[in-house]
C-alpha cells in the first residue's frame, strides 16, 4: 500500500492577523486500509464548542469487489443462506433460447464495483451532506455484440452545498 500524508492539522484564518487572540483547535486525520487501498479520513475541530465537524472523502477509487465476492462476505458476517452455487443454479436453469439473459447475469455477478465519489460532511448546525458516486464495471460486457454494455455509473446527493464538501 503507498502511504500518502496525512493533511496537517488546522490552522485557525486569523492565526497571523495582529491583535488577534491565539485559538486552540485540534484535528484528528487517519489513514484506512481498505483490501490493500488507501482510505482517507478527517474532522473538524475537534475543540469546538458548537460540535463536533466530520468531513470523509474519498480521495482516489476504491475497488469494492463482485457479487460474488460481496455474497461471500455476507454469509460470513451475518449468516446469509443465499449461495453462489444457489444463484447460478437459477441461472443454469434458464433455457438456451434465452443465452442473452443467461450471460447478462453472470456478468453481472462477475462485475467490479468500484467507489469513486464519497463524501459524506457533518456539522453541526447544518444539514447533513452525503455523495456517493460508483461504476459497475462488467468483465464480460452485456448486450449483442454490435451494442455491448461494459459499464454503469451513478451518482447520489444528499443535502446542498455550496463549497466543497472536503
Amino acid at each position: 500500500m503507498s502511504v500518502m500524508p496525512l493533511p496537517a492539522l488546522a490552522v485557525p484564518a486569523d492565526a497571523g492577523a495582529t491583535g488577534s487572540p491565539p485559538s486552540t483547535q485540534l484535528s484528528v486525520s487517519a489513514a484506512l486500509d481498505f483490501n490493500g487501498q488507501p482510505v482517507y479520513i478527517s474532522t473538524g475541530n475537534l475543540l469546538d464548542a458548537g460540535g463536533i465537524t466530520m468531513t470523509f472523502s474519498l480521495t482516489n477509487p476504491v475497488v469494492v469487489g463482485d457479487l460474488q465476492d460481496f455474497i461471500i462476505w455476507a454469509a460470513g458476517q451475518f449468516g446469509v443462506t443465499v449461495t453462489i452455487a444457489d444463484i447460478t443454479g437459477v441461472i443454469n436453469q434458464i433455457p438456451s433460447a434465452l443465452d442473452w439473459l443467461k450471460s447478462g447475469l453472470n456478468s453481472i455477478l462477475t462485475a467490479q464495483l468500484v467507489l469513486t465519489i464519497v463524501n459524506i460532511n457533518i456539522q453541526p448546525g447544518r444539514p447533513l451532506y452525503a455523495q456517493v458516486g460508483a461504476t459497475i464495471n462488467f468483465i464480460n460486457p452485456i448486450g449483442p455484440s454490435w451494442l455491448n454494455l461494459t459499464q454503469l455509473g451513478f451518482t447520489f446527493t444528499q443535502g446542498q452545498t455550496t463549497a466543497s464538501p472536503a
